[in-house]
């Protein structure tokens, strides 16, 4: 009787997996600020939060030069993107002068239209980085201390709110301050591992600022998405400014940004599969999955191969990096190995 009422349980679940529709997409936009005196009525106000939002959408997801080839798309082609918006009541009192808009764009057709443009996106949601800047100047080194980098980075001019990648900042200790005097004069020869815990789950990156008020330099090592990172910058500044620190974070967060995309492409021309074993513990366990992959933007649609009470065989058709797919499951309490070249899961 208890396993004839498991099997209609996971009957019942069956009948209901497919294609995933997710709610919170990577293709919303929140908060879209329109300005209270750029519109008379409602029409003009959703207009310009259309185009405010397809921008900021872009800008989000896209490298620099796919984000060039749609920036001038009319707000005819941008409307028939939309799926529905959301007029939002604004409580704080800071923004009182700016409607809220959110905008939700229709996953199918952002496809499409990427598509049809030969684009590739980049998923960054819940991107986090560890990050440590030491500042190079007059042949002196700055770590923590008068370091303009260190002390600014999350105090920079930019809306703290709009940004992408979530920024950690390793605490002072002496460890650090010996390891990068000890490689003072081969700043790029220091390991990574010796400034960050190592955690092969969490991206970390080492900048080096050679300051200079016309050409400043810049040496960035780290890991990224599980690739290691080894680049090389340069921002001139012609108007010969001083102290133009501000204009150069500016610089090297947008440079940031596009390596942390460049590492996270989703080719949606290229979907890939997996097959994965999920351990039955509880008797909702699978419903509990099936909701985990339907919150899974870059998951298209499953559906069970075989099970019994003990594991269900699920199959995935997803898009992007392997290594992705298993960050979002991990993140949405799933613990999954890789063993006998199988993939397994269970709930946490």
């Amino acid at each position: 009787m208890k396993n004839l009422k498991f099997i209609i349980f996971i009957l019942i679940i069956l009948s209901k997996t497919g294609t995933v529709l997710c709610d919170e997409s990577i293709f919303t936009v929140n908060n879209i600020q329109v300005n209270k005196n750029t519109f008379k009525n409602k029409d003009e106000l959703i207009n310009l939060a259309f185009q405010k939002g397809f921008e900021k959408l872009n800008s989000k997801i896209l490298l620099q030069e796919d984000y060039i080839k749609v920036k001038s798309t009319s707000l005819r082609n941008i409307k028939n993107l939309v799926s529905h918006y959301q007029i939002v009541k604004n409580q704080d009192i800071e923004f009182d002068k700016y409607e809220l808009v959110n905008l939700y764009f229709k996953r199918d057709k952002m496809y499409n239209f990427y598509s049809q443009n030969n684009i590739k996106y980049s998923d960054v949601s819940g991107k986090t980085l560890k990050i440590l800047p030491v500042l190079v100047l007059k042949n002196k080194i700055f770590i923590y201390d008068n370091n303009y980098f260190y002390k600014n980075w999350l105090d920079s001019s930019e809306d703290r709110k709009s940004e992408v990648i979530e920024y950690i900042f390793p605490l002072e200790n002496i460890e650090t301050i010996e390891t990068i005097k000890k490689n003072q004069n081969d700043l790029e020869m220091i390991n990574v591992n010796d400034i960050f815990e190592k955690d092969i789950e969490k991206d970390s990156l080492l900048v080096i600022i050679d300051y200079d008020t016309q050409k400043t330099k810049f040496f960035l090592k780290g890991v990224i998405s599980s690739k290691k990172i080894i680049k090389n910058l340069t921002y001139i500044d012609k108007s010969n400014e001083k102290n133009n620190y501000n204009k150069i974070l500016k610089f090297l967060k947008k440079e940031i940004l596009e390596i942390v995309k460049e590492q996270n492409i989703i080719d949606i021309g290229a979907p890939a599969f997996l097959n994965i074993n999920l351990s039955l513990k509880k008797q909702n366990d699978l419903f509990l999955f099936q909701n985990i992959l339907n919150e899974i933007d870059l998951i298209e649609n499953y559906n069970v191969r075989e099970f019994n009470n003990e594991f269900a065989y699920v199959n995935i058709k997803y898009y992007g990096k392997i290594n992705k797919i298993k960050e979002k499951l991990t993140e949405k309490g799933l613990n999954i190995k890789f063993i006998n070249n199988q993939w397994s899961a269970r709930l946490n």
